[in-house]
């Protein structure tokens, strides 16, 4: 499609304005020549009007560069294709492609895709569907899918944190309010294990510290750990103490 100008004598006069404007400004060739392309139009065969050049999609494939439809429109026919029911089956097809799902493994592990995740994430809307979907029936059955799969890979973590809950409900371990890494009060304070060979041995976190654990974001220092432990070990030790002589 050809790209027609508009009015001679209009564009002239905008031209010499801008042309001024722009050298007093002193701003770049490059930006008064895409003030000046702002100018011409094209004709949109899919709405029948003429639209800026600004209003289309860039497609290397045709002689002028752009796309034959505005982009309106454009998006209107991708819109309707993607609701249409041969568009759906589609569309399902590719979800389940080896492709898509390598596109989306890039996306996810690229600056972009991980910027975006961790805002979604943090929404309002994200935190509502989670809450959704495990209550679900498809999220229940997801959830125990997953537990079997953990038990059978990591049986020993599994008696590790058995053996922990059992000692916390008798009063063995006592959970206290403050982590021991950012020494706040952030919601519940998980256990977390060094050693799981050590089930009574651990380091109370945060939720926010424990992931950071866990990923190796942001590690606990060496002295929080030993010193943790060490009061870790000492309230084991009274508390086997008093068990001994209650039953003596």
């Amino acid at each position: 499609m050809k790209v027609r100008a508009g009015n001679q004598n209009d564009n002239a006069g905008k031209n010499i304005t801008g042309a001024a404007s722009y050298n007093n400004n002193s701003v770049s060739l490059a930006v008064l020549a895409e003030k000046q392309q702002n100018y011409q139009t094209k004709h949109c065969p899919r709405c029948s009007s003429d639209k800026s050049i600004g209003d289309f999609y860039k497609e290397k494939h045709t002689e002028d560069g752009l796309h034959g439809w505005c982009k309106n429109c454009t998006k209107a026919a991708i819109n309707k294709y993607r609701n249409s029911s041969k568009g759906k089956a589609k569309l399902q097809t590719y979800y389940k492609s080896a492709s898509f799902q390598e596109n989306q493994r890039r996306y996810r592990q690229s600056a972009k895709g991980q910027t975006t995740l961790k805002s979604y994430r943090q929404s309002p809307e994200a935190k509502l569907a989670v809450k959704r979907y495990h209550k679900s029936g498809l999220g229940k059955m997801s959830l125990q899918r997953a537990q079997k799969k953990y038990q059978e890979i990591y049986p020993d973590r599994v008696r590790c944190h058995w053996l922990f809950n059992k000692a916390i409900q008798r009063g063995k371990i006592i959970r206290p309010e403050i982590c021991s890494a950012c020494n706040e009060k952030n919601g519940t304070i998980h256990g977390h294990h060094p050693d799981y060979s050590k089930p009574y041995e651990v380091i109370w976190l945060c939720c926010r510290c424990h992931q950071a654990e866990h990923r190796g974001v942001q590690p606990i220092k060496q002295e929080t750990r030993d010193k943790t432990l060490v009061n870790q070990i000492d309230n084991l030790k009274n508390w086997f103490d008093e068990f001994d002589q209650n039953n003596n």
